[in-house]
């Protein structure tokens, strides 16, 4: 879990959320007015929670709908 983790996307694109421990380390650095959402239900650092993957697909539609 994390170990020899290589994160590559597009240059400009911002990361909103993620499921995976390697993203505690983004979501603690990030400032407090960044947007940074949790899928699963776990502790995190991150500011809001999604429990599952079929409601992160939800969220997202919603933003680009």
């Amino acid at each position: 879990m994390g170990d020899k983790v290589i994160e590559v996307r597009q240059a400009g694109v911002n990361k909103l959320l993620g499921d995976d421990i390697t993203d505690e380390d983004m979501f603690r650095m990030l400032p407090n007015k960044a947007i940074t959402i949790k899928v699963g239900l776990v502790n995190s650092y991150a500011r809001y929670n999604l429990p599952s993957y079929k409601d992160a697909i939800s969220f997202l539609n919603y933003l680009v709908g």
